[in-house]
């Protein structure tokens, strides 16, 4: 697993501090943050609703074949992730 740090903009992340990522997390969070261009949202907020849409489109079964459900299942899987350890840094602030 390669870690690497990826420092966001501190008015997007809203914490003062690195917050490290793998490649996939990495891709991840480019990707949601180019899909939210809102500036009035926070890296937080954007994971936390990339996850609501990603786990109602799951729930709703909105894929077509056994691939994209598991491809889903991982996307959910690496927000909450994601999410998890960025509150656990907000605890820690």
């Amino acid at each position: 697993m390669h870690i690497i740090t990826l420092d966001f903009h501190p008015e997007v992340l809203k914490i003062n501090t690195s917050f490290w990522l793998t490649l996939e997390e990495k891709k991840i969070a480019e990707q949601v943050d180019r899909y939210f261009i809102s500036n009035r949202m926070t890296f937080q907020e954007k994971l936390f609703h990339a996850l609501l849409i990603a786990q109602h489109d799951l729930e709703a079964q909105h894929f077509c074949t056994e691939d994209e459900r598991q491809r889903l299942i991982r996307y959910i899987r690496v927000l909450d992730s994601m999410l998890s350890r960025m509150q656990g840094l907000e605890k820690q602030a």
